[in-house]
């Protein structure tokens, strides 16, 4: 479980991140970030925080089973990724399953963050 300081739960936020964030999409889910610290941005969050939120349409992944399989692996794949401090804080993310997750293991699930992540903090240095 994430830390309840690092969860996106509002919609209002889940909607910022979606339309202003940046995103970055492989086979098994579209990542959308968003760095905002602009005091005027009612949604900013204090500099020590990464925010996460996940979504699984049900159109993507037909069982109620398998939809919450899929969003605890990405919750303790993203768990572990803000432990080894790979997003910059003040950063909210938004993570989109595509039907391929559901078939994916931890492992490929990992790669994917990490690289997904990796190509985002390069768009940034440009």
């Amino acid at each position: 479980m994430l830390p309840r300081a690092n969860r996106l739960v509002a919609s209002s936020g889940f909607d910022t991140v979606l339309k202003r964030g940046r995103r970055a999409k492989n086979r098994y889910f579209i990542l959308y970030s968003l760095h905002t610290t602009d005091p005027k941005d009612e949604q900013a969050l204090p500099e020590q925080y990464v925010r996460i939120g996940f979504t699984v349409a049900k159109r993507n992944i037909r069982l109620a089973t398998d939809r919450n399989r899929v969003k605890r692996r990405l919750r303790a794949i993203c768990r572990e990724e803000l432990l080894k401090g790979q997003v910059k804080p003040g950063t909210r993310i938004v993570l989109r399953a595509l039907p391929a997750a559901r078939e994916a293991s931890s492992a490929q699930l990992k790669a994917a963050l990490r690289g997904s992540l990796e190509r985002l903090q390069t768009q940034d240095r440009h």
